[in-house]
């Protein structure tokens, strides 16, 4: 489905109109909820005038049509990680890695996230007593279901729960993601959805990212023993570069918040995109 500019102004983190070309993942990996909202998101931008286009890609369209010279940001939205991995398969696969090593921008949240990570599997010898987790295994894992674009680990469990969480965004990433300072800066709290994100594993050694938001409270509903003081103080939002491309990962759901914070969506594409 695509969606042409409709109206030309100026959305407020955005300093001109932006010709950034848009494809948004809706395959069978996806999850209708974040893909239905970012589409939303997405049109609006367009009728903004903030977007140039966006198209909906299912499952073999990434192989097919993601390329250079058609899109300048991919989005992919919550789901499953692996289930987004498989189901646009190889072709897929490295349509993506080429499409953002050639210049151009990769956004990601929650299973988007976990999708782009290069160890996406981190335990110790408590959480290898849990069947399902690491295969067993201790310590962190490169796995061959996610596209290692950037250098960031998961830890386990990953079914922690879900529900409102809060944040803090960094004064330097307000400021670079033109946010709104006096609603986003100054150490204050963002409200905002969570659901099983990647929570940054303490004891890997990432490098090559910088973390521009991060939790301020958490979820451990799910293995409470183990998750509990997991995630308050990890990164909420991750970016870094890969090839000449920019990729950035949302822990969080901004794109399915209530209200939805359209703007912090807008901004997290037009940094994929270098329009900011």
């Amino acid at each position: 489905m695509r969606f042409a500019l409709l109206v030309v102004s100026v959305f407020a983190c955005s300093a001109a109109d932006s010709s950034l070309r848009v494809a948004l993942y809706v395959g069978s990996g996806s999850n209708a909820g974040s893909a239905g909202n970012f589409s939303e998101a997405l049109a609006q931008l367009v009728a903004r005038g903030v977007l140039a286009s966006f198209d909906s890609l299912a499952d073999a369209d990434v192989g097919a049509k993601l390329t250079p010279s058609a899109f300048d940001v991919v989005v992919f939205p919550g789901g499953s990680g692996s289930g987004e991995f498989n189901a646009i398969g190889e072709a897929g696969q490295a349509a993506v890695r080429a499409f953002v090593a050639a210049g151009k921008g990769y956004y990601g949240t929650c299973a988007g996230g976990f999708l782009a990570l290069t160890a996406t599997c981190c335990s110790n010898s408590t959480h290898a007593a849990l069947p399902g987790y690491c295969d067993g295994g201790v310590g962190c894992s490169n796995k061959t279901d996610a596209l290692a674009l950037i250098d960031y680990a998961a830890a386990e469990p990953w079914d922690r729960g879900h529900g409102m969480v809060s944040m803090i965004y960094d004064d330097n990433t307000v400021a670079m993601l033109k946010l709104d300072p006096a609603v986003y800066g100054g150490g204050r709290n963002t409200s905002v959805l969570y659901y099983q994100g990647p929570i940054a594993d303490r004891a890997y050694p990432s490098k090559g990212y910088t973390s521009g938001a991060t939790f301020t409270s958490e979820i451990h509903s799910g293995h409470p023993n183990l998750t509990t003081g997991q995630m308050i103080g990890t990164t909420a939002l991750a970016y870094t570069t890969y090839g000449e491309g920019r990729v950035l990962i949302s822990i969080p759901h901004p794109e399915e918040t209530v209200p939805r914070l359209n703007d912090v969506v807008a901004a997290y594409v037009l940094y994929a995109g270098k329009a900011i």
